[in-house]
C-alpha cells in the first residue's frame, strides 16, 4: 500500500465542503482506516493538512466504544450512511460522518471519503431538549401542566397540554388564537398574562372551578420563528395542596399531641445531644424547649446520672431498648425522678442515628417512697428501742418475781417453823400444865403451876 508524503490538492468539490463547515477526510481501507487526507477543522486543530496523514482515524478522532459502529459502516456496507460518534477525549464533542462507502470509483483505489460535521453544538441543545422534555414529563408524572407560548400581541405560539402521567394530551388548537379569547373565563389568568407582557415576571397560585394552579410566566428574549415573548407554564397542583393541607394538619396535630401528654420526649444523636425536646420535658426540668436543644442531655444531670446515661447510650448503638429509674437535676438544682423508656432510632440505611427517650415523672412517688422509708426506719428504731425497754422491765419484773419467790419460800419455811415450834411447845405445855393464848400481840403464855 502507498503511503502519500504529502496532502492531494483539494478538489472544488472539497472547498465547498469546507465552505460549508464540513471536515473531508480520505481513509484507505484496512484496518483503524489509515488517514490519506485530511482537509478542514479537523486539520487545522491537529496543526495543519499533512499532520494527520498516516494516523489511524479511529484511534485519533473515534472515541473508543464508537469505533467498531464506524468499521462496520465503512467497510461493511455499500449504503450511503450518516453516523453521529463521539470524540475521543471528550464526552461533549460529536462529529456527523457522511460517507458512500458504495463509490466505485473509490473502492477500486482503496479509499473512502468521509464528511465530517461538527455537531457538538447542535447535540448539546438535542440533549437540552431532552432534559426539558424529562423535566416536563417528571413534573407532569405528579401534577398536570400546560406549557405555552405568546407573543408580544398576546397571541399563543405554542401550547402544549401535559396530563398527568407525563403524556401529551389534546393542544385544543389554541395556537394562533388570541390570549384574551382562550382566557376569557379565566381573568386572573389574563391579568397575570398582561403583567407578563409587560415585563414582570409572574408566579401566582389561583383557583378555577374548585382546582388549584400555579402560573409562571417569563419573558424571554429568543429566536423562533414565531416571535414568542413570553414562556409560561400552568400547573394544577390541586393533588399536592390537598397533600400538604394534610401533612401540616397531621403535623400540627401530632406536634399537639407531642406538646401535651403527660410524659417528657426526648430525640437525641447518638452522642447525647439533643434534637428535639417537647414542652412536658422542658417544663419538668424549668426551662424552654428552645433552650434544650443543641445541648447534651448531660448537661441536665449530675455527675453520676451523667455517667450512667453515658453507659445507657453504648448500649443504644448494640441495638438495645432500655426502660430504668433515672435522676435528672432541674434548673434550679433539684431533683427530677423519672422512668426512662430509651429506644434506638436508625435512618434507611440502616445507620444507628440516635435514641427516642420518653420521661415520665416518677418524683412524688420517690419522694413518698423516701419518706415511707424514713418512717420504716424510725418506727424500726423506736420498736428496737421500745423492746428494749420492754427487754429491761420484763428482767426487772423477773427479778422481782425472783425476789418475792424467795420471800414467799422464805416465809413459808419460817412459818413451817413456827409452826413446828408451836406444835412442840404445845405438846410440852400440855404435860406439865402451861397454858398459854396467842393473839395479835404474840404469844402470851400463863403458867399456872401446882406442886
Amino acid at each position: 500500500m502507498d503511503q502519500p508524503t504529502k496532502a492531494a490538492p483539494l478538489s472544488v468539490d472539497d472547498e465547498l465542503a469546507r465552505r460549508a463547515g464540513l471536515s473531508v477526510v480520505v481513509l484507505r481501507r484496512a484496518s483503524g482506516l489509515p488517514i490519506a487526507r485530511c482537509s478542514g477543522a479537523l486539520a487545522a486543530e491537529r496543526g495543519g493538512e499533512n499532520a494527520l496523514l498516516g494516523a489511524s482515524f479511529l484511534e485519533g478522532v473515534v472515541a473508543e466504544r464508537d469505533r467498531e459502529r464506524v468499521t462496520r459502516a465503512l467497510l461493511g456496507g455499500l449504503e450511503d450512511c450518516s453516523i453521529d460518534v463521539a470524540r475521543r477525549g471528550s464526552r461533549e464533542r460529536w462529529l456527523r460522518l457522511h460517507a458512500r462507502p458504495g463509490d466505485p470509483d473509490e473502492r477500486a483505489r482503496g479509499l473512502i471519503t468521509v464528511y465530517a460535521q461538527d455537531i457538538s453544538e447542535r447535540r448539546a441543545s438535542s440533549v437540552r431538549e431532552d432534559i426539558r422534555r424529562a423535566w416536563t414529563h417528571a413534573v407532569a408524572r405528579h401534577a398536570p401542566v400546560i406549557l405555552f407560548g405568546v407573543d408580544a400581541r398576546g397571541v399563543f405560539t405554542h401550547f402544549e397540554h401535559h396530563v398527568s402521567g407525563g403524556e401529551i394530551g389534546g393542544r385544543y388548537d389554541v395556537v394562533g388564537r388570541d390570549v384574551a379569547e382562550v382566557f376569557a373565563e379565566l381573568p386572573e389568568h389574563l391579568a397575570a398574562l398582561s403583567r407578563a407582557l409587560a415585563g414582570e415576571r409572574i408566579s401566582e397560585r389561583m383557583q378555577h372551578r374548585g382546582e388549584i394552579f400555579e402560573l409562571h410566566c417569563e419573558v424571554l428574549d429568543i429566536e423562533d420563528g414565531r416571535g414568542t415573548r413570553v414562556l409560561g407554564a400552568i400547573i394544577n397542583v390541586t393533588r399536592q395542596v390537598l397533600i400538604d393541607q394534610a401533612l401540616a394538619e397531621n403535623k400540627s396535630q401530632l406536634e399537639s399531641i407531642i406538646h401535651t401528654v403527660a410524659d417528657g420526649i426526648l430525640l437525641n444523636d447518638t452522642d447525647g445531644r439533643i434534637k428535639f425536646a417537647n414542652t412536658r420535658l422542658a417544663s419538668l426540668l424549668g426551662v424552654r424547649p428552645e433552650d434544650m436543644l443543641g445541648k447534651h442531655i448531660f448537661d441536665f444531670m449530675d455527675q453520676e446520672s451523667a455517667d450512667e446515661a453515658r453507659a445507657n447510650l453504648k448500649r443504644r448503638r448494640s441495638g438495645h431498648f432500655d426502660r430504668f429509674d433515672h435522676r435528672w437535676r432541674r434548673a434550679d438544682g433539684t431533683a427530677l425522678w423519672s422512668v426512662v423508656a430509651a429506644k434506638p432510632m436508625y435512618g434507611a440505611d440502616g445507620e444507628h442515628q440516635g435514641s427516642l427517650v420518653t420521661v415520665t415523672d416518677i418524683t412524688e412517688r420517690k419522694l413518698a417512697e423516701e419518706a415511707l422509708k424514713k418512717a420504716r426506719d424510725e418506727l424500726e428504731h423506736r420498736v428496737a428501742a421500745r423492746t428494749a425497754e420492754l427487754a429491761s422491765a420484763n428482767q426487772l419484773l423477773q427479778d422481782e418475781v425472783r425476789t418475792r419467790t424467795l420471800a414467799q419460800q422464805t416465809a413459808l419455811r419460817e412459818s413451817r417453823v413456827k409452826s413446828a415450834f408451836l406444835a412442840s411447845m404445845s405438846h410440852v405445855v400440855a404435860k406439865r400444865g402451861i397454858a398459854y393464848t396467842t393473839g395479835n400481840s404474840g404469844l402470851s403464855v400463863l403458867l399456872d403451876i401446882s406442886f
